[in-house]
């Protein structure tokens, strides 16, 4: 299983940050979610994304970023990628919602993005 967030003290103001994707890469707002991706690992936060329903598609593109963003962590659920029929990806690790529910509980800051970037996007 991939590291659970820690506590840092290297900035304060650094959050850890879960992010649950429902974005296809093939959808339109997928480039807003990785533009909003890139703009947060920018500021020095640490990212969780768990890739859920056709965002599990995403996840191959996702781990090319993270070898780019040493801040990033990635999930991909298991079950949704099972029932897609989806290759297994190298790097991508298949994960269940315990997963899930760990990163949640470990970060200050949870976000949802499916459908518009914008108005989709939501902070719990």
């Amino acid at each position: 299983m991939r590291e659970l967030p820690q506590d840092s003290s290297a900035r304060s103001s650094t959050k850890r940050i879960c992010w649950v994707l429902t974005l296809s890469p093939f959808q339109r707002d997928f480039t807003s979610f990785l533009e909003q991706l890139r703009k947060t690992l920018g500021d020095g936060h640490r990212v969780f994304v768990y890739c859920l329903d056709e965002g599990v598609r995403a996840g191959e593109i996702l781990v090319e970023e993270a070898k780019r963003w040493p801040g990033l962590r990635i999930a991909v659920c298991a079950y949704g990628a099972s029932r897609r029929r989806l290759p297994p990806q190298p790097g991508v690790l298949y994960a269940g919602l315990g997963t899930l529910a760990q990163w949640i509980l470990s970060t200050e800051e949870c976000r949802a993005d499916g459908g518009d970037a914008e108005r989709g996007q939501q902070r719990v």
